[in-house]
């Protein structure tokens, strides 16, 4: 289960490992991730992933993954009405290209209904940010 923290809390457990000392920070990029890493040689290591807003992190004193949501819930209601609009969009080019491939007379009679079967969903994150 997912531990949600506020920003409080984020800061404190990133100022725990890296506050006061000297630390090297790496970044990288992975599937459109972006990737953190903090690491003394007191301390430990912070760790932390931003993905669409939202902080997962963790360090060497406190091992469990616990989030943070920098979205507000403007930004989350947004983010969701684009998400519907884009499932909106693919269904219309899926049932475009499904109508000409009915079309072409190379498709054996049969497989016609069978072209392109597609499932879409739409997730949405909630917070209670304000």
């Amino acid at each position: 289960m997912k531990k949600t923290v506020s920003f409080q809390e984020y800061e404190a457990a990133k100022a725990e490992i890296i506050q006061g000392v000297e630390f090297k920070e790496y970044t990288a990029l992975k599937d459109y991730k972006i990737c953190k890493i903090y690491a003394t040689k007191k301390n430990g290591v912070f760790y932390e992933i931003l993905e669409n807003g939202i902080v997962e992190f963790w360090s060497d004193k406190h091992y469990e993954s616990r989030y943070f949501d920098d979205r507000t819930r403007e930004e989350i209601i947004e983010q969701y009405e684009k998400s519907l609009d884009a499932k909106d969009k693919l269904i219309s080019i899926i049932t475009e290209n499904n109508k000409a491939l009915r079309a072409y007379p190379g498709i054996r009679p049969g497989w016609t209904g069978m072209i392109c079967r597609q499932t879409i969903t739409a997730q949405a994150k909630c917070s209670n940010a304000k």
